[in-house]
Order: structure tokens, then C-alpha cells, then sequence
């Protein structure tokens, strides 16, 4: 009995270092390969697509593209505006769940409790909570 509850605790262990070790855990890889893109209408009556991009070598991208919304309240085809930055960022530490993306000129914003996944890459970006889906599908 003692070594079938050995096995069953090493079995169970195992588990949770395979977990641990990649399967479910945020990585640079992960994070750089997709364009990362949310939409939501502005205060002052915008739809606004809001776009991610990380690559590898530690810059970035963050694009909002504004149009302007019809009676109705759905987006025109054509685009009021554009807005674009550069930024640099890394993670804050090995754990992989806080990103620091730097503007440049002291603006320095966090994107915390980050994850990563297949489809969809959510968080507290300057202390608002976001959910940007893969713009792949």
C-alpha cells in the first residue's frame, strides 16, 4: 500500500512539472508570434482597434485605429485616425507574468498578471483590465 502511494504522489508530481515546465506557461515565443488586437467604442464616440505587436529582440509596437461610428453605432469603413508607438519591453522577471513596455521619456507603463495563450493574451495593462485576441483568426 506505502508504494502505491508513492507511486501515485511521484505520478502526480510529474504532472505538475510538466505544467510548470512550458506546457501552460507564458513564453517570448508565444508572445511575438501573433499581432494582438482588441476593439471597443471611445468615450467620445470612436470604434477603436487597438493592436499589439512584440517581437523577440525586445521592441514593439502599439497601433489604435479610430472610426468614426454611424447612427447606429457601428464602426464606417473609413479610418478617422491612426495613432502608433514604438516601445521597448521585457519581462519583469523568470515568472513571466508582468511585462514593463518602455515609451521612451520616462513613460513606462506594466501590463501585470499577463497571459498568454494560443488565442488570446489578457491582463492589467496600466491598471485596466484587457483581453486581446490573436488577430490571426
Amino acid at each position: 500500500m506505502k508504494l502505491f502511494l508513492i507511486l501515485v504522489a511521484t505520478i502526480s508530481l510529474s504532472a505538475c512539472d510538466e505544467w510548470n515546465n512550458g506546457i501552460e506557461r507564458n513564453s517570448t515565443q508565444a508572445l511575438c508570434s501573433k499581432i494582438w488586437v482588441e476593439t471597443y467604442t471611445t468615450s467620445d464616440h470612436y470604434y477603436c482597434t487597438h493592436k499589439l505587436s512584440f517581437n523577440p529582440q525586445g521592441n514593439g509596437q502599439e497601433i489604435f485605429i479610430y472610426n468614426t461610428l454611424d447612427l447606429n453605432n457601428k464602426p464606417l469603413p473609413t479610418v478617422a485616425k491612426t495613432i502608433s508607438y514604438s516601445f521597448t519591453w521585457e519581462w519583469d522577471n523568470d515568472n513571466m507574468e508582468c511585462l514593463i513596455m518602455n515609451y521612451g521619456n520616462n513613460d513606462i507603463l506594466y501590463f501585470e498578471n499577463v497571459w498568454v495563450r494560443n488565442d488570446y493574451l489578457s491582463g492589467k495593462l496600466n491598471g485596466e483590465n484587457v483581453t486581446f485576441n490573436n488577430a490571426n483568426l
